[in-house]
């Protein structure tokens, strides 16, 4: 079976080979699910729903954010990019701790080889002790800041949950 450290070192060595490569001095360090959500916070950027009516139907479409600035809009790509290689090696640690747990669980009765983690077992006892020391561990990411003024926060109506997600790369140069 997968000892958490082993989880931990999987996940950490395959974060360090996808963040990308700068000074020490101009990389972000979190843990991984704090990554995760400021991966979410920055999708978020991408526009917000708005319901229109099309043909006398109403639907939900999304419309951009007003940032009239292309750099932003750069910066906020590079940020995901980077983050979304969090989000995969993540999701593949946590199928190499799952396929693990699996190949070390017993068969049934008719041989069959168990598919399944269920809840109140010992099996995911460990997956979740495995799973949550992966989120914890720490990573550096080499992350463009943003400042709050480019987001046009008068214009925008960001909401707070993501102001509050991309706060660790969030410069608040507004007027107090």
């Amino acid at each position: 079976m997968i000892t958490t450290r082993r989880a931990i070192v999987l996940a950490a060595m395959m974060l360090a080979a996808s963040a990308r490569a700068s000074s020490a001095d101009d990389k972000t360090s979190m843990a991984v699910s704090d990554a995760l959500s400021l991966l979410v916070a920055h999708r978020s950027l991408d526009g917000r729903q708005v319901v229109v009516k099309h043909s006398g139907m109403e639907q939900a479409v999304t419309v951009p954010w007003d940032f009239a600035s292309g750099s932003l809009r750069l910066r906020i790509a590079r940020n995901i990019a980077v983050l979304a290689t969090v989000e995969r090696t993540i999701e593949e640690t946590r199928q190499t701790i799952i396929r693990e747990i699996l190949t070390g669980m017993p068969a049934d009765k008719d041989g069959k080889r168990p598919s399944s983690i269920y809840p109140g077992t010992p099996e995911h006892e460990v997956f979740t002790r495995q799973f949550t020391a992966a989120l914890r561990e720490r990573v550096s990411l080499d992350l463009s800041r943003i400042k709050a003024s480019d987001l046009r926060l008068d214009k925008n109506e960001i909401p707070v949950t993501t102001l509050t997600a991309l706060a660790p790369i969030l410069d608040d140069d507004l007027p107090k």
